[in-house]
């Protein structure tokens, strides 16, 4: 089985794809099969060490700790996900860099099997490597259902997984 994945950055699509018995799977398919052959349900903690935000005209800077990222994303519902310290940096750390990019934050609808857990896709640049990481991640609101919307989820949640950088896209 061979991951194959393409990126035009320029349009902001992607296409990751397992290749299996000749036949390439759908980006849906690749993320489903990701899921059922990676997932465990994790207990990370919260994020407890410095959070401080610029916003700016175009994009937004957190600050976590020493790491510096650089938000951009066309719904600021995601910036939920640091204002509630969901996302550890140490999950989003890298060697001797000080700033990355997060982007491309996309919603797995059709992954959703209950109420009360979605899951997620975000990209991270660090100029280690021209093209992005992708991380899956799972968040879970025990209060939650089918209706609630993006923000008031986050809000609620906690991240209960997490794959470690996976591929570069």
């Amino acid at each position: 089985m061979v991951l194959t994945c393409v990126s035009l950055t320029i349009s902001g699509i992607s296409s990751c794809s397992l290749f299996k018995d000749r036949r390439f799977l759908t980006h849906q398919e690749s993320v489903k099969k990701f899921f059922q052959t990676s997932y465990q349900v994790m207990h990370i903690d919260k994020y407890n060490g410095r959070l401080d935000f610029e916003f700016g005209m175009n994009d937004t800077i957190i600050k976590l700790d020493s790491l510096n990222i650089r938000f951009s994303s066309s719904s600021t519902d995601y910036l939920e996900l640091f204002k509630n310290r969901l996302i550890p940096s140490d999950i989003l750390y890298t060697d001797s860099i000080n700033i990355i990019s997060i982007c491309c934050f996309e919603h797995f609808d059709f992954l959703r099997t209950k109420k009360t857990a979605r899951r997620f896709q975000l990209w991270k640049y660090d100029g280690k490597f021209i093209n992005p990481t992708a991380y899956y991640f799972e968040l879970t609101n025990k209060n939650a259902n089918r209706e609630t919307d993006l923000k008031t989820f986050i809000q609620g949640a906690r991240l209960t997984f997490i794959s470690w950088p996976l591929h570069q896209i």
